[in-house]
Formats: structure tokens, C-alpha cells, sequence
């Protein structure tokens, strides 16, 4: 049997560019995590800061009580305005990098999926209505963060079941009357300062 030198340095040439290939691609995948772990931590420090935490809770705890939403956001008193502002920023900010691939680790839909979820309940009214009042903001005024809020609703009983497999794990107790499956109970607000 004769061997064709040509065949052998073209075999070697195909592994050769394979395995550059190979350590390229997992290169890549390790700056990629490096990057993700960058943007989450800037969002973490953000997210950190007195004035921030009491912008949330006023939007989740009083907005609805002290302001109506028919007239939109830019209709509200000042302090209200930056609260609301700041944190449908915050979130806008989280779904576009979701939405544009900037942070493409599922597990990121877990770190905000309860306070997008508490937020969006109580700020939905005031952009709906801030996109129908001002039409310098447009009627896709925040819909990366609406669009965001509907992918987190659809992994609702997923990240409960999560949360209570953890639970269990840990040795916590899961509470009478929690179940995983949320079917029957979508309407349980979480509690804005539990921690994620």
C-alpha cells in the first residue's frame, strides 16, 4: 500500500485548521462569559444604589396609589417622573441587551424575572398611556421591556419550580399553599425587597 505524501499533509492541514478552529471557538466562549460577567456586575453595582432601590420601591409600592397613569409618565410630578424613569431604564436597558444578544445567558432571566415582573405591572398603565399622550415617544415606547415581560411570564413555572427545587435543597421549608405549578395562582405579586 502506498501512501501519497499529498494526502497526508492535506489530512494534516484539515486537523491542523480543525483544532485551531476548535481552541478559536472556545476562546471566543470564554470572552463571551467574560464579557456577560462584566455587564452583569456593572448592572449589580447599578442596581446596588440607595436611589435606585428607592425608586423601585416607589414605583411598585405607592405610584398607583398617589398617581393616575391617563396621563402618562411625562405628566407626573418630578420626583415620581425620575423614579419611574430610572427604573424602566434600568430594566429597558436588561431586555435590549437580552434582545440584542449583548447577554445570552438564560440564568439572566432569572436574576430580574420577579422584579421585571412586579414593575412592569404597575408601570404598564403609564407607558401605554405615555405612548398614546406623547408622540415624540412613539407607540414602541419601551416595547423591548414589554417583549421582555412576556418572555418572563411564559418562564413563570419553570423559575418557580426552580426556586422551590432550591428551597428543598437548602433544607427551607416550602410554604403551605405554594406550588410550582402557578396555573392556578398568577396573581401573586412578589415581594419588591426579596432579594434575587
Amino acid at each position: 500500500m502506498k501512501i501519497d505524501i499529498t494526502n497526508v499533509v492535506t489530512l494534516g492541514v484539515s486537523l491542523t485548521a480543525l483544532a485551531l478552529s476548535t481552541l478559536l471557538a472556545a476562546r471566543q466562549a470564554g470572552a463571551q462569559e467574560r464579557a456577560n460577567m462584566a455587564v452583569i456586575s456593572d448592572l449589580n453595582l447599578h442596581g446596588q444604589q440607595r436611589e435606585w432601590h428607592e425608586a423601585f420601591y416607589f414605583v411598585t409600592m405607592e405610584l398607583e396609589a398617589t398617581h393616575s397613569p391617563e396621563r402618562g409618565v411625562r405628566a407626573l410630578p418630578a420626583p415620581a417622573q425620575d423614579a419611574v424613569y430610572r427604573v424602566l431604564y434600568y430594566f429597558h436597558g436588561i431586555a435590549l441587551m437580552v434582545k440584542l444578544g449583548v447577554l445570552k445567558d438564560p440564568r439572566i432571566l432569572d436574576i430580574y424575572h420577579h422584579r421585571v415582573l412586579f414593575a412592569w405591572k404597575r408601570l404598564e398603565p403609564f407607558v401605554k398611556a405615555e405612548r398614546l399622550q406623547n408622540p415624540a415617544a412613539g407607540k414602541n415606547w419601551m416595547k423591548s421591556l414589554e417583549e421582555f415581560y412576556g418572555i418572563l411570564v411564559e418562564r413563570e413555572p419553570y423559575v418557580r419550580r426552580r426556586l422551590f427545587a432550591r428551597w428543598r435543597r437548602s433544607g427551607f421549608h416550602v410554604p403551605i399553599g405554594a406550588s410550582a405549578d402557578v396555573s392556578r395562582d398568577q396573581s401573586v405579586d412578589p415581594d419588591p425587597r426579596e432579594d434575587e
